[in-house]
C-alpha cells in the first residue's frame, strides 16, 4: 500500500483483513488530501505558482485528482465493506470542505433498464449476497455492473464468478493475456 511518486495502490482495499484495508485507506487519505490541497492552494492563490504555473507539489494534473475522486465515490457507493464506504465518503466530504469540487454520479443504478428502486443495493442485509459481493470485490477490485445486475439470481451469479475466476485467472493451456483478449472479442 505504499505510494511512490504520488501514485495511489487501490489493492490493498481488496483485502477481505480488515487492517489492511485501513492501511491502504489511510495511504489513501495521505495522498488525496495532498493532491486536494495543493489544488486548492493553486486555485485560492494562497500561495504564488512555481515554474510553469503549477506548484511543486502539483506537478500532477487536476485530472489525476479528479479520476481518484471518482474512484473514491465508486468505492463510497459500490463496496461491499462498511468501513471502507465511511472512510472514503469521509475522506470526500474532507477535500469538499477545501473547496475541490467532487465528480457527480452519472446514474446510481448499473442498467437504465431497471429502475433503481428494483436494484438490490450493495448494502443487503442477506448473507448470502454480501458474501457474493464481497468474494466479487476482492477478486476484480470493484463490483461490476453485471455482478449488480445478476445477485438478482444469486446461484447463477455464484456459478458465474467460479466459472469466470477458473477461465481467466487460474493456470490453463493459454497464457492469460490470449484468454483476456479472447473473452474480449
Amino acid at each position: 500500500m505504499a505510494e511512490g511518486d504520488g501514485e495511489v495502490r487501490w489493492d490493498g482495499l481488496c483485502s477481505r483483513d480488515a487492517s489492511a484495508r485501513v492501511s491502504a485507506l489511510e495511504n489513501i487519505k495521505q495522498v488525496v488530501l495532498k493532491k486536494s490541497q495543493a489544488m486548492a492552494l493553486d486555485q485560492g492563490g494562497g500561495c504564488p505558482p512555481a515554474a510553469g504555473g503549477l506548484l511543486p507539489s502539483a506537478n500532477s494534473a487536476p485530472s489525476e485528482l479528479n479520476q481518484m475522486l471518482a474512484r473514491l465515490l465508486t468505492l463510497s457507493k459500490r463496496c461491499p465493506f462498511r468501513d471502507v464506504q465511511e472512510k472514503t465518503e469521509a475522506i470526500l466530504k474532507h477535500v469538499q470542505e477545501l473547496g475541490i469540487r467532487i465528480p457527480r454520479p452519472l446514474g446510481q443504478g448499473p442498467s437504465r433498464f431497471i429502475p433503481e428502486m428494483e436494484i438490490l443495493q450493495v448494502s443487503a442485509e442477506d448473507p448470502q449476497m454480501s458474501s457474493l459481493f464481497a468474494e466479487s470485490f476482492t477478486t476484480l477490485g470493484h463490483l461490476d455492473n453485471i455482478t449488480l445486475v445478476m445477485v438478482f439470481h444469486p446461484r447463477y451469479l455464484e456459478s458465474f464468478l467460479k466459472t469466470q475466476h477458473y477461465l481467466l485467472q487460474m493456470d490453463g493451456p493459454l497464457p492469460l493475456c490470449y484468454r483476456h483478449y479472447i473473452g474480449i472479442m
